[in-house]
């Protein structure tokens, strides 16, 4: 067994992780308490991603040894398998041993920050930065949690100081240069993200962050050109896709014509058929004939955007969730003697969700949404009796008079002729019952609705009078006001309150 444990361990140090697992496992079938056996097995499925059976080796080395280091081995297995309670357990049990161990406040640090508990994750982090001030790896995620938190002048210095000792870290010139992008000082961050793209020439996220940089230069020729190389780098992946789309959107009224159109016309050329790509393409020509976004476009948006969805509308100042409460405390004045049934159209994250389910009461608050990555945090916060992946407007043509009130906050902006979808929700609410929704003012022409270059609709006041009261709807309340910021400018629009007659 001792030569069988030296080839495994040989194996081991060449990086043939399968063979040594392989020689391991049989080993530990005639010596399945060997601690060392235990810790290399363990080692090796963590180097093969098979963290399950990692953490099955370590719950069996922590039996026989429970040492704060083999606490922790077990406790990262748990980590990167995606089961965080288990992880936050053993690495308690491991610092209350040594709280001085170095690897533990690291994996703390970095379990805090996936759950998005910043504040908690720097102070792991600093405990570790203590104990090895000079580790490249612990600056680096100091300097990122400092960003997530928007402290840009605290996430430089960390970002720089890790710099110091690792000047040729492509994670860290990319880190700078997010920084400098935040910061607005685009030609430091221009120049961050051509050094990093010297050690790592083919990042398309390279390209595309220098495409950013470029476009706050007002280079436009070049944002063009790094935003189109990021997107063919990543063989038209769809977050590219929409980053593209964006773009154009953003330098539609001041990049040069002549290059705007190349590249507009090479993206038609090249991804013909794409939904995002015809649908984007449709915006920026303001095509009057599109009655509603696509479906596929609108699932994929928000599927990409889903994991920094709520921080993105935190920093656009976006108001709709606290208009729909204020509307909620209008006409429900009494929640408390409530159990009203509530439909959350569109309901996206569950931003309205709080304020609902205080009507909606124990059993009766529902959601829908194209995307099933915007469901599943919606789903986290455990307020919704049920969630539905579906087309709005297929959905509302399902149920007969199933809600007393629906609730549209934001959604509409992505249909345009908005008739089919009102008959809907007549039909799927109980008699008098109330729609509260917002939409975009149309400040572009005189038309019913306009298609915005972002490929988002704004319809006008007269239009939606006219479309709710055609659909079986009286108008209670509509009032004008500012939704949010975008391109540093107030989006305006209105919120709505109207019964069914």
């Amino acid at each position: 067994m001792r030569n069988l444990k030296y080839i495994a361990d040989c194996h081991y140090n060449q990086g043939n992780y399968a063979k040594a697992l392989s020689l391991y496992r049989y080993i530990l079938q005639k010596s399945p308490a060997d601690a060392a056996v235990l810790q290399a097995a363990g080692g090796c499925c963590l180097e093969l991603n098979q963290f399950s059976e990692a953490a099955v080796f370590y719950k069996a080395l922590v039996k026989k040894n429970p040492s704060a280091a083999n606490l922790v081995l077990l406790a990262a297995a748990c980590y990167h398998d995606g089961r965080y309670e288990p992880a936050e357990k053993y690495l308690t049990r491991a610092l209350q041993k040594d709280g001085d161990n170095y690897p533990g406040l690291v994996t703390f640090g970095n379990l805090c920050f996936m759950r998005k508990d910043y504040a908690r994750a720097f102070s792991f982090y600093r405990r570790a930065e203590k104990i090895a001030p000079a580790a490249p790896t612990v600056l680096i995620n100091l300097a990122k949690t400092c960003f997530e938190q928007r402290d840009y002048r605290r996430a430089e210095k960390y970002a720089l100081k890790a710099r110091r000792l690792d000047s040729r870290s492509e994670t860290i010139l990319t880190l700078l240069g997010n920084i400098s992008l935040e910061r607005e000082d685009f030609a430091a961050a221009a120049a961050y993200f051509k050094s990093a793209l010297k050690l790592k020439p083919g990042d398309g996220w390279l390209h595309n962050y220098l495409s950013r940089a470029c476009q706050g230069e007002q280079i436009y020729d070049k944002a063009l050109y790094h935003a189109w190389k990021a997107l063919e780098l990543s063989g038209g992946e769809d977050s590219q896709q929409l980053n593209f789309a964006y773009l154009l959107y953003e330098i539609l009224p001041s990049a040069p014509a002549d290059s705007f159109k190349r590249y507009m016309c090479k993206w038609q050329k090249k991804y013909a058929g794409n939904p995002i790509v015809d649908y984007a393409l449709r915006a920026v020509n303001n095509s009057a004939e599109t009655g509603r976004a696509d479906p596929d476009y609108v699932r994929k948006i928000f599927d990409n955007f889903a994991d920094g969805f709520e921080e993105v509308l935190a920093s656009l100042n976006y108001k709709v969730p606290q208009y729909v409460d204020a509307f909620l405390q209008e006409f429900y004045p009494r929640p408390s003697w409530l159990g009203i049934r509530i439909l959350d159209a569109g309901c996206g994250t569950g931003l309205c969700a709080p304020s609902l389910k205080k009507y909606a009461r124990f059993r009766s608050l529902d959601g829908v949404d194209l995307s099933e990555k915007m469901l599943k945090t919606a789903a986290g916060k455990k307020l919704y009796n049920r969630l539905f992946c579906a087309d709005l407007a297929e959905f509302v043509t399902r149920g007969k008079a199933a809600y007393h009130l629906i609730v549209a906050a934001d959604v509409l902006t992505y249909f345009g002729d908005l008739e089919n979808l009102f008959s809907g929700f007549c039909s799927t609410l109980k008699e008098r019952g109330r729609i509260i929704f917002s939409v975009t003012k149309n400040t572009h022409d005189k038309n019913d609705y306009f298609l915005h270059a972002s490929g988002r609709f704004q319809h006008s006041k007269k239009y939606l009078k006219n479309v709710l009261e055609k659909s079986g709807f009286r108008i209670e309340k509509i009032v004008e006001k500012k939704l949010r910021n975008e391109g540093g400018k107030s989006v305006c629009g209105f919120i709505v309150s109207a019964v069914r007659t």
